[in-house]
């Protein structure tokens, strides 16, 4: 069982949210962390929704596969039980904020965690190489909070 879980939350868990866990997963395995949980999760997502085929393929082309293929809608217990939540966007972290106003202290966007207070861009319905983008983009900073966690 985990000790620590890392909760990535984008709009709808269809496309930022799925890549980041994945991507952090595989590179928390590469520097040998143990005892870390990775999960996703939206904040509005709708059900027998699935990963984005964008999402999929551009994870496929690094060797890597969505953690799970349907969305997963952010409940509070999932929120509460997280050591971080990171979300995409400031205007999620605020939704998030709303929504569950008892992990406020537990939330960061993604690219704070590297000093920036840039947003990470919703790529579009299965464009496979704006998936990859923003993949790019996010990457910098899942790879210093593994680094955190190492």
């Amino acid at each position: 069982m985990a000790n620590t879980i890392i909760l990535f939350v984008c709009g709808t868990n269809r496309r930022r949210s799925p890549m980041a866990a994945a991507y952090f997963q595989r590179r928390l395995a590469e520097i040998g962390v143990t005892g870390v949980g990775v999960e996703s999760a939206g904040i509005h997502t709708r059900r027998q929704e699935m990963v984005d085929r964008g999402a999929v393929d551009a994870l496929a082309n690094i060797g890597l596969e969505p953690l799970q293929l349907g969305v997963r809608q952010l409940t509070p217990k999932q929120a509460n039980c997280a050591s971080l939540i990171v979300c995409m966007t400031s205007d999620q972290l605020a939704a998030v904020e709303k929504k569950i106003p008892t992990v406020s202290r537990k939330l960061r966007t993604l690219l704070s965690i590297i000093n920036s207070d840039r947003q990470i861009f919703d790529p579009k319905e299965n464009d496979v190489g704006g998936h990859a983008r923003c993949l790019d983009l996010m990457r910098p900073a899942l790879d210093a909070l593994a680094e955190r966690l190492g």
